[in-house]
């Protein structure tokens, strides 16, 4: 077994889903929307972490983030 090729194929893997993902979220028409999701599934941030840095409740975020699954029929 070629454990680096199987490194090599799962690091594309992700890669592609990586681009997917930043693509939906592109989709979503409202900004607020978009950095909520970006901040939490591209660079990994808690609900907690974007709350702050977005100037906002957790609680905010999360309808942020409902409302953007909503948008995107998910």
């Amino acid at each position: 077994v070629d454990v680096e090729a199987m490194i090599r194929e799962d690091m594309r893997n992700v890669s592609m889903i990586r681009a997917e993902v930043k693509y939906i979220i592109e989709s979503v028409p409202k900004a607020k929307q978009r950095t909520a999701l970006k901040l939490h599934y591209i660079a990994f941030m808690s609900w907690e972490s974007v709350a702050d840095t977005m100037g906002i409740t957790t609680q905010a975020v999360h309808g942020l983030h409902k409302r953007a699954l909503e948008e995107l029929n998910i």
